[in-house]
């Protein structure tokens, strides 16, 4: 599958490409809606996972966009916008669905091979990596990593180090 996802914060952008490059997704992605539209026209995608807040353009106003030139694309929306009316807004603005941040990878994998209309269902490849326990002690719950991130920690880490990085730059 090649998918396209448009989405303006980085680390969401990471965790979402890790966790589709895991099951041999190949992805693009987009910074925000005017970008994935541009995007969109000058490619092939499989599927679409757009975000509803961002910069330039939102992902109703995308969505509305994309489908002036493609009825069927599968177009998922990643939000952290959950409530019925935010999910009635996103339908009439012709997406197929509606997944609410975190992502779990679990259900991404389940409306992909529904979507796509996979005979075979996407599932995680393991992930090699060096299992190091995490302690139950801070905020950091270890169920919340393995759903996530499918337990990877390596991953886990990465973004950790990535997310302390932005907040160092915001406060210089």
């Amino acid at each position: 599958l090649h998918i396209l996802v448009v989405e303006d914060n980085s680390i969401n952008q990471e965790v979402v490409k890790a966790m589709l490059e895991r099951v041999g997704i190949s992805v693009d992605v987009a910074n925000n809606g005017k970008e994935g539209v541009e995007y969109f026209l000058r490619q092939n995608f499989d599927a679409i996972l757009l975000d509803i807040q961002m910069p330039i353009m939102g992902g109703y106003e995308a969505s509305r966009q994309i489908r002036e030139h493609d009825a069927h694309i599968p177009i998922i929306a990643i939000t952290a916008a959950v409530t019925a009316e935010d999910k009635k807004k996103a339908l009439d603005a012709g997406m197929n669905e509606h997944l609410s941040k975190p992502l779990q990878s679990k259900r991404l994998y389940e409306l992909l091979g529904t979507l796509c209309e996979r005979s075979n269902p996407i599932s995680p490849t393991k992930v090699s990596q060096v299992h190091e326990p995490l302690s139950t002690k801070g905020a950091i719950d270890p169920h919340h990593v393995d759903v996530m991130f499918d337990g990877d920690i390596a991953l886990f880490q990465k973004l950790l180090i990535h997310f302390g990085a932005q907040l160092e730059g915001e406060f210089k």
